[in-house]
């Protein structure tokens, strides 16, 4: 009867023992399941996690490229801007210049014509005193 119980406990053992390897072999393949469709997760995570990225720099090199023509933009209104005051300045001096070149023209046509006025009364005087001179010696 002990060999019997033996017997059957070592058939129990050994029935236990395949359904504990059954169990384990079960909770192991649950494992690498759920480390797959874990993995499977990370990927798609990370897969959207570059797109985005990916989305983002295009973004980021679309606004910078917009802030760059921007900024050329003013530098070109400027720059513009910058010529156009200089043009209005040159002609603004130009005409200074010219305004100040007749002014000068009329002081010295006056100069002139007062020098030549007072060339006149002096080759009047001179010539009447000559005369004076020529009628005294004529005289003498």
């Amino acid at each position: 009867q002990l060999e019997e119980e033996r017997a059957f406990l070592r058939s129990k053992t050994q029935s236990l023992d395949e359904e504990q390897k059954q169990q384990i072999l079960e909770l192991e393949k649950k494992v690498n399941e759920a480390k797959r469709t874990q993995q499977e997760y990370y990927e798609r995570e990370l897969k959207n996690l570059q797109s985005r990225l990916e989305d983002e720099v295009t973004q980021l090199n679309e606004a910078h490229s917009k802030t760059l023509e921007e900024l050329a933009w003013k530098h070109h209104m400027a720059i513009e801007a910058v010529h156009s005051n200089a043009i209005r300045d040159k002609k603004k001096l130009q005409m200074d210049l010219e305004e100040q070149h007749n002014k000068d023209k009329l002081n010295l046509e006056e100069d002139k014509n007062q020098l030549q006025q007072e060339l006149e009364n002096l080759k009047e005087v001179l010539e009447d005193k000559l005369n004076t001179a020529n009628q005294e010696a004529r005289i003498l």
